[in-house]
């Protein structure tokens, strides 16, 4: 009966003992299946919890994200939700302002250095002027401040480390399981 019991076990901690190993694994070099991401759509996909402002006016719907070094600003019409392209987008920061580089019908970047805007972590005031062929806008707001980089380093590249935690404590777990079953066959 305690054979029969300590087998079920084994069998039942067996997928628990394999799943971090498979969470942990991961494609190296060779192993990209799928097509290559041009250069300018990785700089487009900035992390999920950055900071974004979203501002609007009767001819568009501005959204600014800032990236690790840039501030990265999406312009679309505001009744089609469709890119627009061919804008001048001047930025503002305080007392500094910069044109920003059109990347592709839509998405413009500005460096946050030349905003004044790269070794400060907080909250930032920004102004941001659209111009196109046929009309002018102006908008403004506070982009909030960026998420805390101790915990973003954490939970992004110590991930490993935890997965490897939990399995010991699974490994020690099932040991002192199976210990406790064989002396009480004893």
């Amino acid at each position: 009966m305690i054979a029969v019991s300590l087998r079920r076990l084994r069998a039942a901690l067996l997928p628990l003992l394999l799943l971090p190993l498979a969470l942990t694994a991961q494609a190296h070099e060779g192993h990209e299946h799928e097509e290559a991401v041009p250069a300018a759509a990785v700089t487009a996909i900035p992390a999920a919890d950055a900071p974004r402002l979203t501002l609007t006016a009767p001819q568009f719907e501005l959204v600014a994200v800032r990236d690790t070094a840039a501030l990265l600003i999406y312009v679309d019409d505001y009744d089609s939700n469709a890119p627009l392209a061919d804008l001048q987008l001047q930025v503002q920061s305080g007392s500094r302002s910069t044109q920003a580089e059109a990347l592709e019908p839509g998405l413009y970047r500005v460096a946050l250095a030349a905003l004044g805007l790269d070794n400060k972590p907080g909250t930032a005031p920004l102004s941001f002027i659209v111009r196109s062929p046929q009309w002018q806008a102006r908008v403004d707001g506070v982009l909030p401040a960026a998420a805390s980089a101790k915990a973003d380093h954490f939970l992004g590249e110590d991930r490993r480390l935890l997965f490897v935690l939990v399995l010991l404590a699974i490994v020690v777990i099932v040991v002192r399981v199976l210990r406790r079953l064989r002396s009480a066959r004893s």
